[in-house]
């Protein structure tokens, strides 16, 4: 499933519907975790006009921090330092990171794995690789200003291509594990679902759906950036055929 694509100087992202013949559908919002803040704007303008139709869940690892052992925490404090450079160089690219602008309801639901899991998953060595690349370019606002745009126009080059750097990334943990978790709570509930996660993650929850009866009806797709508008992005595209 292509995730994402270039269209000119945009990126759009993927939204899929699936339905059971039970009359239940899911629908999975694709988002990278940084967009314009239009996109922001759009889609939470989206998701308000939903209620009560849909449950509304959202990815983002469960807090655990108070069972934590001195080697997680020692890891969290390296990644809060590259979270906070890294959401700097983006924003002095022009995009906005997806909790500082999606506001989450009280009604939205959080089903994922827990932040001690994700955090002991991930390598230590590249944590600190990060950490090193992200922390003096953050310091600096036109060096930060200049990486953040090239990491904009690198997401619209590396459209509908796998990226390295994200696929270090990806331990069982990060991918199959919170996927299950994602794709047992919306199939579980009582009435259909909206979820929004990071795209990557679409074919695999997809294909977890597609196991337990349900069918791909239809895609369509949401701008995430245009570097060549001067303008808010225009309305969501109409459903397109699978």
């Amino acid at each position: 499933m292509r995730t994402d694509r270039r269209r000119g100087t945009a990126l759009d992202v993927l939204t899929a519907h699936f339905a059971h013949p039970s009359g239940k559908t899911i629908e999975i919002i694709g988002v990278k975790h940084f967009a314009s803040p239009q996109f922001w704007d759009l889609l939470q303008a989206d998701l308000d006009s939903r209620r009560p139709e849909a449950a509304i869940h959202y990815e983002s690892p469960l807090d655990d921090s108070s069972a934590w052992g001195a080697w997680t925490r020692l890891k969290s404090r390296i990644g809060r330092q590259i979270d906070r450079a890294s959401h700097a160089v983006w924003k002095n690219g022009g995009l906005a990171f997806q909790f500082d602008s999606l506001v989450v309801r009280d009604h939205w639901e959080n089903h994922d794995t827990t932040t001690s899991r994700t955090i002991r998953s991930m390598p230590i060595g590249l944590m600190l690789s990060l950490a090193v690349l992200y922390v003096p370019i953050a310091m600096i606002r036109p060096l930060a200003t200049a990486v953040g745009r090239s990491n904009t126009r690198g997401l619209l080059a590396a459209a509908g291509k796998p990226q390295s750097l994200t696929g270090m990334l990806r331990t069982s943990i990060v991918v199959d594990e919170r996927e299950e978790i994602a794709a047992n709570a919306a199939m579980k509930a009582e009435q259909s679902v909206i979820i929004i996660w990071g795209h990557a993650h679409l074919p695999g929850l997809g294909r977890r759906f597609q196991r337990n009866g349900f069918e791909l009806v239809s895609t369509s797709w949401r701008e995430l950036f245009d570097l060549g508008a001067t303008a808010s992005p225009g309305p969501r595209e109409p459903a397109l055929p699978r």
